[in-house]
């Protein structure tokens, strides 16, 4: 196995340790990604006691993946979000 074969065996497995110990973090990244295309990365986890990455200094508000899931799901509701596929081409067409 070559060096950049391992390199990426080892990312997979980190993803998917990362995935099992902050699913609703990742939760959350996949919807961005699914919204805003694959350059979304997340810089800091929270979930359930474990933390990943460095948190940035504080600017704004903080919402927990569990909150942006639930107010993403009145978003839907309340027409602000869109909750099928092309309602996410027509928001990737419009922030370009």
């Amino acid at each position: 196995m070559s060096i950049s074969d391992q390199a990426a065996e080892k990312r997979a497995q980190r993803a998917a340790e990362n995935r099992r110990n902050f699913p609703e973090c990742m939760a959350v990244a996949d919807a961005f990604r699914d919204i805003f295309g694959p350059g979304v990365t997340l810089l800091y986890a929270a979930e359930n006691g474990k933390k990943i990455g460095k948190m940035a200094p504080e600017i704004g508000t903080w919402i927990t993946a569990k909150e942006w899931l639930e107010q993403s799901e009145r978003m839907k509701r309340l027409g602000l979000l869109p909750d099928d596929d092309k309602g996410i081409k027509q928001l990737k067409r419009g922030r370009k």
